[in-house]
């Protein structure tokens, strides 16, 4: 395969890209000028038996960039939530409000109507709901007392199945169910079979939610977008942890929460 060390390397930023609650792994695929290629490899890959080696090798080189990316990525995430966890979230608050705009744009939205309403106002309660059951202690690096295998697994069929639309995160639904934490611990101290759930349950989503949310967007677009944009925009008081408060330590979370809006909304408009 013709530049493999250039699909390598742009895996990688995927990779990172998909560590970040609010920044879409399938929003840098895009910028980087891979989601077509991706979303036909994924869908052809057991579909064209003749060009299965073709695709296959595309894939496995990319998820080994994406795979880099994850390791060298997971480390230093995990240190700025223990040592800066309010400024983090700030940041990561503020990437996810800069990503609303790519999610509008995916297709043409109609305008508010009851159903509309209804579905945004659906999505805003399902994610509030569920951040009723998170964790509210610090982020202290123990992720014991939160692990459970099968809420580990389906969370990562879930993130799977979300990961590559442009717009939303992968990671944010970890972060979510309450699950980051697992996963980032799972990466930094190598514990196989956490990673074996994460990896088995996001190749399913990927190969089966991807394509009923695929097939909302193209069936029911406007009410499948208001639905996300309820989705994410709850996801925004979900994680707020509030702001240091110290005038100094409010004045550095404004301006985290105004730079991760900054940079989330720019990639999103090159996407």
């Amino acid at each position: 395969m013709k530049n493999i060390h250039v699909t390598l390397i742009k895996g990688t930023l995927i990779g990172v890209a998909n560590m970040i609650p609010g920044v879409s792994g399938g929003t840098m695929a895009v910028i980087l000028g891979l989601y077509e290629r991706l979303i036909e490899s994924i869908s052809q890959l057991i579909g064209s038996p003749s060009k299965w080696r073709q695709h296959a090798e595309f894939l496995i080189t990319l998820t080994i960039g994406a795979v880099i990316g994850v390791v060298l990525f997971a480390r230093l995430i995990e240190w700025a939530l223990i040592k800066h966890e309010q400024l983090t979230l700030l940041f990561f608050m503020g990437l996810i409000l800069g990503s609303l705009p790519s999610i509008v744009r995916l297709k043409p939205l109609k305008g508010l109507g009851t159903k509309e309403i209804l579905t945004l106002g659906f999505g805003l309660i399902l994610v509030l709901t569920l951040g009723m059951y998170r964790s509210v202690e610090p982020f202290l690096g123990d992720y014991g007392q939160g692990f459970n295998p099968l809420t580990l697994f389906l969370t990562s069929i879930m993130a799977g199945g979300t990961m590559i639309i442009p717009g939303f995160s992968g990671s944010l639904v970890f972060l979510l169910l309450d699950q980051y934490t697992v996963v980032l611990h799972a990466i930094n101290d190598v514990a196989l079979g956490s990673l074996a759930i994460i990896i088995v349950g996001g190749v399913l989503g990927v190969l089966g939610f991807a394509k009923v949310i695929h097939h909302a967007l193209t069936r029911w677009p406007s009410l499948t977008q208001y639905f996300i944009i309820g989705l994410v925009g709850g996801s925004i008081i979900v994680i707020f942890k509030g702001v240091p408060p110290d005038i100094q330590g409010t004045l550095f979370g404004v301006t985290f929460f105004l730079l991760g809006t900054v940079l989330s909304a720019i990639s999103s408009r090159r996407s």
